[in-house]
């Protein structure tokens, strides 16, 4: 596994390194924890809802609302997780 994200991060950076930003442009992630951790923290703290439909309706609603430089600084941010599992030979885990 950890040799798998190495090679992973590898190939990402790679990627980055000769499409630059365009190649975050068009990246996804499937990992969507980063929306718990900075919405919980800083948008919803102290919120409570009745039900999921109405906490993924406010959810989305501050996601249009926020500025794509947002987004695209979190897409940056990954550029540096990927290096930092590079140069840490695989042992990289955010706390």
């Amino acid at each position: 596994m950890k040799a798998q994200r190495k090679d992973m991060c590898t190939q990402l950076l790679e990627r980055y390194n000769a499409e630059g930003e365009a190649f975050l442009q068009h990246t996804q992630t499937r990992d969507k924890s980063w929306v718990h951790h900075y919405i919980q923290n800083k948008y919803l703290k102290g919120y409570h809802y009745d039900n999921d439909e109405e906490f993924i309706a406010d959810v989305r609603r501050w996601c249009r609302g926020q500025l794509s430089k947002f987004f695209a600084d979190g897409m940056r941010q990954l550029v540096k997780r990927w290096r930092l599992c590079v140069d840490r030979d695989r042992d990289y885990v955010e706390k």
